[in-house]
């Protein structure tokens, strides 16, 4: 977390407000890009697919191995 915002935040630990601050700064809808899916774009992103169904089966395997 410290490099990832170490050009981002003043200060270190972040606090909910400096990630705020930041937002309200930086993230304009124009020249920014949210990270977000909708439902309909979440079915058709078959890399995403992918990975959650991949995720989710070395999960299992991890979960049986424990118990």
């Amino acid at each position: 977390m410290r490099q990832w915002c170490a050009d981002r935040y003043e200060r270190y630990p972040v606090t909910p407000e400096d990630m705020n601050a930041y937002h309200e700064r930086n993230i304009d809808g124009q020249h920014s890009r949210a990270l977000t899916m909708t439902d309909g774009d979440v079915l058709s992103d078959d890399e995403g697919m992918a990975n959650m169904r991949n995720l989710g089966e070395n999960i299992a395997w991890l979960m049986k191995r424990i118990n």
